[in-house]
């Protein structure tokens, strides 16, 4: 599975298709829920707690998740996680009238995601030969906006005929076709990989402060990202007019843009300070497609969805390639890993603040402006990290 001599492109495609299946799973949710609102009358913080859960199973998980994948059960695990994954959703379609209940599913629905978020990218990192190493971090990173647009075009699609459960029996097919592939692939570690000393995996300390300041960037960018990926349809449907499939349809554009964006961002970081002069780039970008939201006029707002979609696109592949510029490759499953976990506390606060401020009436023009702020404070890490690793260059 480590690809140095060449790349196993079953491999690669088969961990591109986890992590965009875990998006999906996660993400399936921001079509749904402005219909489920209207029929079940969630409570809004319990809403968006069916998001930020998954954070809280892979804030605990992720440690571990980074040991597993180094070990020689990865087969067992994926197959497990994808019965734990159909089971729920399956579960959901009989309990979706309770919030707890659904609530419930969600959770076992999360184990899955915590497990594909890291292994997909990892697999596709350790399937690609060192000349295919930055196409794989290029389209490990679209993963997610990959996801995001699948479930978005399944409810744009099917909603008029399934409702929200489209999303769910989409979801239960495609987990039992990834359970089938799982079942004919081979994911023997090579042998130089076996014959690695145990302390080849371990970080040290100076990584894992480099990789700190990473996690605390990808914390505060997950706070500002998944509350606008949970709530955005919302907001379109309950402010402005929107009915919930053309706030969907609104919804795609800056998904589409992000995918655009991630392949050639991946491609282009040819060494770790290309990696965070675009992850600063798309920092500020974001930041400042915050503050064009605030204005009422539609071109503004066209072009805010714009930049917002191409600062998206810029941050997250720039921070999966961050562990590649402070660990060598044995250690990257542990390394990203470590780093997910700032992520999932972002992905637990985001959507469960927004849903709290949505209870008390907060304005939305104090949402975007908060927002900005939060996008902009990551800059101040980048800087830490990169007098860390280049002040002496």
């Amino acid at each position: 599975m480590t690809g140095e001599e060449r790349t196993n492109w079953n491999l690669f495609l088969f961990g591109f298709f986890i992590a965009v299946y875990a998006a999906f799973i996660q993400f399936k949710l921001t079509p749904a829920l402005p219909e489920m609102f209207q029929l079940y009358r969630y409570d809004p913080a319990v809403a968006g707690a069916f998001m930020s859960v998954y954070a809280i199973i892979g804030f605990f998980l992720s440690p571990s998740i980074g040991r597993w994948l180094s070990g020689d059960k990865v087969k067992q695990l994926i197959l497990l996680v994808l019965i734990f994954s159909v089971a729920a959703q399956t579960a959901a379609l009989f309990v979706s009238p309770s919030g707890w209940l659904m609530l419930m599913t969600r959770t076992l629905e999360a184990f899955t995601f915590a497990v594909f978020a890291i292994g997909g990218p990892v697999i596709v990192g350790q399937a690609a030969s060192e000349k295919f190493r930055p196409l794989g971090v290029g389209i490990s990173s679209t993963w997610m906006p990959s996801g995001i647009l699948i479930s978005s075009m399944t409810y744009y699609w099917f909603a008029d005929d399934f409702g929200w459960a489209a999303l769910w029996y989409f979801g239960i097919a495609a987990g039992t076709l990834l359970f089938c592939w799982t079942l004919v692939l081979n994911f023997d570690k090579s042998k130089s990989a076996t014959k690695r000393n145990k302390e080849a995996f371990v970080l040290t300390q100076g990584e894992k402060v480099s990789l700190l300041f990473a996690s605390l960037i990808f914390l505060l960018w997950s706070i500002q990202f998944n509350a606008y990926m949970t709530w955005f349809t919302t907001y379109m449907t309950d402010n402005l007019g929107f009915d919930p499939v053309g706030a969907v349809w609104v919804f795609m554009l800056p998904v589409v843009v992000i995918i655009l964006v991630n392949v050639p961002v991946g491609l282009a970081q040819t060494s770790g300070k290309i990696t965070l002069t675009l992850l600063t780039l798309g920092l500020v970008i974001q930041a400042v497609s915050w503050i064009l939201g605030l204005f009422g006029a539609q071109a503004l707002q066209i072009v805010a969805l714009i930049t917002y979609g191409i600062g998206a696109g810029m941050v997250p592949a720039s921070l999966f390639g961050c562990p590649k510029a402070i660990v060598e490759s044995a250690k990257y499953p542990r390394a990203f890993s470590y780093m997910m976990t700032g992520r999932y506390i972002g992905v637990f606060l985001g959507p469960v603040l927004i849903g709290l401020a949505i209870r008390q009436n907060v304005s939305w023009n104090l949402v975007m402006g908060v927002a900005a702020v939060v996008t902009a404070i990551p800059l101040i890490f980048v800087l830490l990290l990169y007098r860390r690793l280049y002040s002496r260059s």
